[in-house]
């Protein structure tokens, strides 16, 4: 009776928590109710069985169609799986809601599903699964810039998928494994791994993955000088219909104009550049256009054509820093889901240790009143060793609290160190293509003795440092303060059809340093858009600051607008302040009507800063 008893119980807490995490994930995670449609499709004359595999047609059914109902039936599927299901249901659970989290850029989320799944096959002994999702962590890696875990993980999905004898997962998974070889410096494996992909492939006329392999091929002998063999592969590429691989086809005409120009065959380069900037293609890789463009003013560049080269460089490098915007956005996002996954994995471990403790507690009471009830000495002494017990679990509990508490604050430097590293390198990267490149090209213009057009480079190259000085960092707020350069950045605005009047309460001069930068460039954004979009002939800038809250308010008596449109901070260019906030913690609000002028205001919670 007693061990049916605890059964109960036990069946009775998991189908609680299951029933907690179903109703947090129709009543947190998202803004649609979600939870009365799901009902629709899940009568309660379904078994658990079919409820599960109605699950999974559902997510495939509106994966492509609407991806958050898509997640929210993995999500119902993996409580209902944790409950009911088997341990195959469970991993396959976890597979499904990788591949959700990676369809929504969280990365890290992503891996740790993927890795849960992971271990619930290999313990299964699921050979087909475990290789898998061992390529897919293998990606996952990769897109994390983790060369080390990705070729890990590479290999073993390799060994698994030859010991299943599916040779085309082989050759896919080898074409990954040279290039990451060649990365490493490993040549030899590099060489090895890219001919048996590419044997493999042919042999089984997978002509999409092998245009990539030829195009590996290609990259690693143009990189080591063998210029003819990586003609050979290119033109292996082009030889192909470009509807099989649009992207291989398109990198494998760049790649043999820059081999051409390496070489000194102008004319052919000139050609393929033509024909690539006139591809239907090309608008739909953002990666592609990038590589053109950079390689139209090295074209240009090596070609004599200074003004050409100078004029395709400022095109490449507005696309580049266009391109890195939105890569920051998304890193940015992954790193708040790394956050939001540290503070749930907290909380969970902070439950699973209360549980632990009441359910020691209570196993301590049991067995001090059933030796009580034989012998009151007995009793007695059971139970000074239950307090004993609940003493250490108490300290033991405490304990892991505290280091939960560590293990987040680690993280949290880890994540702020991370963000320094990357502002470094993007630092350098500017440096290293805008001003370097400038310099390049100057110094080929001074070797002709074209000394105008020389100066007026090296004027350009001052201009491009001036603009990557200012920013990373305004000059006006060290020279004047933000009251003062915000105040210097009204006057410089006004002129004699618009009169900009600015006014500063609280002492914003005392604000943390980063903080101060952002504001200046929110106040200075705000100004540009009541320039460029209100028509107005007045405009009131204000900034204060109390205990709690930093206000910016800028008021226009311009033309107004309907504020109904869910799309007017995008159309208007507001895009970057609302992230900046985002960011913040803060929040902007927009008090508009058609003819009757615009108040801006953004509040930030000086708590958060």
């Amino acid at each position: 009776m007693y061990d049916l008893a605890c059964k109960g119980r036990e069946l009775s807490v998991k189908l609680l928590c299951s029933c907690l995490l179903f109703l947090g994930y129709t009543g947190g995670l998202y803004a649609q109710d979600y939870s009365e449609k799901l009902k629709r499709f899940l009568p309660d004359t379904l078994s658990e069985a079919q409820k599960l595999e109605t699950l999974i047609e559902l997510a495939h059914q509106y994966h492509g169609v609407d991806i958050s109902f898509s997640t929210y039936c993995v999500q119902a599927y993996d409580s209902i799986a944790e409950v009911a299901g088997t341990p195959y249901d469970q991993g396959r659970a976890k597979y499904l809601l990788a591949v959700a989290a990676r369809q929504l850029k969280k990365n890290s989320e992503a891996i740790v599903h993927a890795s849960k799944g992971l271990e619930i096959f290999q313990q299964m002994g699921k050979l087909n699964n475990v290789a898998i999702l061992q390529n897919f962590l293998a990606t996952l890696y990769e897109q994390d810039k983790d060369s080390v875990q990705a070729r890990h993980h590479y290999r073993l999905a390799h060994e698994n998928f030859t010991k299943l004898g599916n040779r085309n997962w082989v050759g896919i998974v080898a074409n990954n494994l040279a290039v990451l070889a060649y990365n490493f410096g490993d040549r030899p494996e590099a060489y090895a791994y890219i001919h048996q992909a590419i044997g493999i492939l042919d042999s089984l006329g997978d002509y999409p993955n092998l245009m990539t392999a030829h195009n590996n091929l290609g990259d690693f002998s143009e990189k080591d000088k063998n210029f003819p063999q990586a003609i050979v592969q290119y033109q292996k590429v082009l030889a192909f219909p470009d509807s099989l691989n649009t992207e291989s086809y398109l990198m494998a005409w760049g790649n043999l104009a820059w081999t051409y120009l390496a070489i000194g065959e102008l004319t052919k380069a000139r050609h393929i550049i033509d024909s690539i900037s006139v591809s239907p293609y090309l608008a739909n890789y953002p990666a592609r256009m990038l590589s053109h463009a950079k390689l139209q003013s090295e074209y240009f560049g090596v070609s004599g054509d200074f003004e050409q080269a100078f004029s395709t460089y400022k095109h490449y490098i507005s696309l580049r820093d266009s391109f890195e915007h939105e890569q920051e956005i998304i890193a940015r996002k992954d790193a708040f889901a790394k956050y939001e996954l540290a503070q749930k994995d907290y909380a969970i471990g902070l439950q699973k240790l209360q549980i632990q403790a009441k359910t020691r507690e209570n196993q301590l009471l049991i067995v001090s009143l059933i030796l009580l009830s034989l012998v009151i000495f007995l009793g007695w002494n059971r139970m000074q060793n239950r307090q004993k017990l609940a003493k250490q679990a108490a300290d033991l509990y405490e304990q892991e609290i505290k280091r939960l508490e560590q293990e987040k604050q680690l993280e949290s430097a880890q994540a702020l160190l991370e963000g320094q590293v990357s502002e470094r390198k993007r630092i350098a990267q500017d440096l290293h293509d805008s001003v370097g490149g400038l310099l390049s090209v100057i110094i080929a213009t001074l070797e002709r003795g074209q000394l105008p057009k020389a100066q007026s480079l090296m004027q350009a190259a001052y201009e491009e440092t001036r603009r990557i000085a200012h920013a990373m960092r305004p000059a006006e707020l060290d020279l004047l303060g933000l009251t003062e350069a915000l105040n210097a950045l009204a006057d410089e605005w006004s002129h004699h059809d618009l009169q900009i009047m600015f006014e500063a309460a609280g002492d914003p001069d005392t604000l943390p340093d980063a903080l101060a930068i952002q504001v200046y460039y929110m106040f200075k954004e705000l100004l540009q858009n009541a320039q460029k979009h209100a028509e107005a002939t007045h405009i009131w800038a204000r900034l204060w600051l109390d205990e709690h809250i930093l206000t910016i308010e800028v008021e226009d008596d311009g033309k107004g607008f309907d504020n109904s449109s869910n799309k007017v901070v995008s159309g208007m260019g507001l895009k970057g302040i609302s992230e900046r906030l985002n960011f913040l913690g803060g929040k902007l609000s927009i008090d508009t009507k058609p003819q009757q002028g615009s108040i801006f205001t953004a509040e930030i919670p000086l708590m958060n800063t």
